[in-house]
């Protein structure tokens, strides 16, 4: 499903986007968009990221049968299995999602991957989903990402990104199809994201945008994936924003 139906570019100014006009011209779902590198690769509030040659940056269409409120736990699903992947091919690694969309190394705290999703659709039903996926492999970690971000191959994984994304599809599809089938619920995946939420716990400053932030204790997840926090005593849902995790006397 998701291998055979590739685009391969050398460089791509947007893979999101191409995905998108696809979509919006009826692509059926399983096409995957994938770019060696990506110059005007973005994440989270429209912030830069590089995506250098070594790394893994691409973006799927799909065409789910997901609730729409579901998004947010969606967004996380798509960490967990690029997680899960990883573990695959480095284990004895701790790793664990980071809210909203990060998967990191647990000990650090850096960044392995990122995840963007973004549907178009109604109340009642998604026309389509895009994930786009960002995994630094062997890439340069270059600007800020060099203080935040870790490689696959600092953990000890000596394989190509040929290799790493064909593993993750298949363990993709495998999961997608079952998820289509009806063989997997919404239940089953709450459990298993929030089990590999390593924000849960943790002090946190949630950045909401416009100068606009909030410092509190993450302390649950909702069943949507929605962030619940805890400030003086009384606890909120958070639904979107970037998450720092915070020591008693700073910044991780």
């Amino acid at each position: 499903m998701f291998s055979t139906r590739l685009e391969h570019y050398s460089s791509l100014k947007d893979t999101m986007r191409l995905a998108q006009a696809r979509a919006e011209e009826g692509e059926a779902e399983g096409l995957v968009i994938w770019a060696d590198e990506v110059p005007g690769a973005f994440g989270r509030l429209g912030r830069k990221w590089y995506a250098e040659k070594g790394g893994l940056w691409i973006t799927l269409l799909l065409r789910p049968k997901v609730i729409p409120s579901y998004l947010s736990l969606w967004n996380l699903m798509a960490a967990s299995l690029v997680l899960e992947v990883s573990e695959k091919v480095v284990p004895r690694v701790p790793l664990g999602v980071k809210w909203p969309n990060d998967v990191v190394e647990e000990k650090s705290g850096k960044k392995l991957a990122g995840i963007l999703t973004w549907g178009k659709g109604t109340e009642e039903k998604w026309e389509y989903v895009l994930w786009g996926i960002g995994w630094n492999v062997s890439n340069p970690l270059l600007g800020e990402v060099a203080e935040v971000g870790i490689r696959m191959q600092d953990l000890g994984f000596s394989g190509s990104v040929e290799e790493l994304l064909f593993q993750f599809l298949s363990y993709l599809e495998d999961w997608y199809c079952r998820f289509q089938e009806g063989k997997i619920s919404y239940e089953e995946i709450y459990k298993r994201v929030r089990e590999r939420c390593v924000t849960l716990g943790k002090r946190v400053r949630i950045l909401l945008g416009e100068g606009r932030e909030k410092v509190g204790v993450a302390r649950d997840l909702t069943q949507e994936g929605y962030l619940v926090l805890e400030r003086g005593g009384e606890r909120e849902v958070i639904l979107a924003g970037d998450c720092v995790h915070l020591r008693e006397s700073g910044e991780e």
